[in-house]
C-alpha cells in the first residue's frame, strides 16, 4: 500500500509504503511522484518503508529500476529512505549504489523517521494527505 502526503513548509513529499512491497508499489511510487513534481515543482522526497513487512520484488527487477533514469534528478535535490530492517536497508543501499553511476540527487538511507526529519530540518512535521 502507498500513501502520499506533503509538508509544504518543509517542501517535502512523503511516500509511506506498507504491507507487502511489490513492483506495482514501485510503479505507483514513481507515477505519483512524477505527477506531484510536475504539478508542484521541485520537492525533497522522504520514502518511508517502516510499514513494509514483506518484499515481493525480484532483486533483478530492483537492479533494472535502479539503472533507469531517476524521476527528475536535477529537480529533486534530496531523497531520503527510511528503512528500519536489515533487509530493507540493504535493498535501499543496493538501489542507491546502482543509481550512483548516473546523475542522481543526494540520496540517504536511514533507519528512523526521526533521523530523516533531522536531516531534512523538520522540527514540527506538518504532513497533509495529497488530494
Amino acid at each position: 500500500m502507498l500513501a502520499f502526503s506533503v509538508d509544504r513548509e518543509a517542501n517535502v513529499l512523503l511516500a509511506e509504503l506498507s504491507g507487502t512491497l511489490t513492483d506495482l508499489d514501485l510503479s505507483n511510487l514513481e507515477t505519483g511522484t512524477r505527477a506531484f513534481i510536475e504539478k508542484a515543482g521541485p520537492v525533497r522526497r522522504l520514502i518511508d518503508l517502516a510499514g513494509v513487512h514483506t518484499v515481493d520484488i525480484p532483486t533483478e527487477h530492483l537492479r533494472t529500476r535502479a539503472l533507469t533514469r531517476p524521476i527528475t534528478a536535477a529537480d529533486t535535490p534530496l531523497r531520503v529512505y527510511v528503512a528500519p530492517t536489515d533487509l530493507l536497508f540493504g535493498l535501499c543501499r543496493m538501489f542507491t549504489m546502482q543509481q550512483a553511476a548516473q546523475v542522481t540527487p543526494t540520496t540517504l538511507v536511514l533507519r528512523t523517521r526521526e533521523s530523516a526529519y533531522d536531516v531534512l530540518g523538520i522540527v514540527h512535521p506538518r504532513f497533509r494527505p495529497i488530494e
